[in-house]
């Protein structure tokens, strides 16, 4: 019976949910803007809009199995800070892509040169 439950998970500004295929509330699911299908991790992304959240625990009410919600670690970029040269910084953006900021190491840039799809930005 655990595969008819639904899984919510709250982070920041997006609600991952997780249900059993039913046409029905595919089409609740819908009927809210900007919601899309993720293919590879098989859940639903609906944007964190005010009221969202209390639509879908109000339809869903007790096949809802868990609710998890994960805050937004703020980043405070105040100022100029110094990487070391032995030193890498990675920030994950909210398009899913990777930046990274290192000193000049000739290993680690001819590694991700060999990463298709890589873009080198020189600011």
């Amino acid at each position: 019976m655990e595969k008819f439950f639904i899984e919510i998970q709250v982070i920041a500004r997006k609600i991952l949910l997780k249900i059993p295929k039913n046409e029905q509330d595919i089409q609740f699911i819908r009927s809210m803007p900007y919601v899309r299908w993720n293919k590879s991790d098989f859940h639903w992304e609906v944007p964190h809009y005010p009221g969202n959240l209390e639509k879908i625990i109000a339809y869903f009410g007790d096949r809802v199995h868990s609710i998890k919600k994960s805050e937004e670690i703020p980043v405070n970029l105040k100022g100029h800070s110094t990487i070391q040269k032995d030193q890498v910084l990675m920030i994950r953006t909210n398009s899913g892509r990777i930046k990274l900021i290192f000193g000049y190491l000739t290993e680690l840039i001819k590694h991700i040169k060999t990463i298709p799809y890589h873009h080198w930005d020189t600011k």
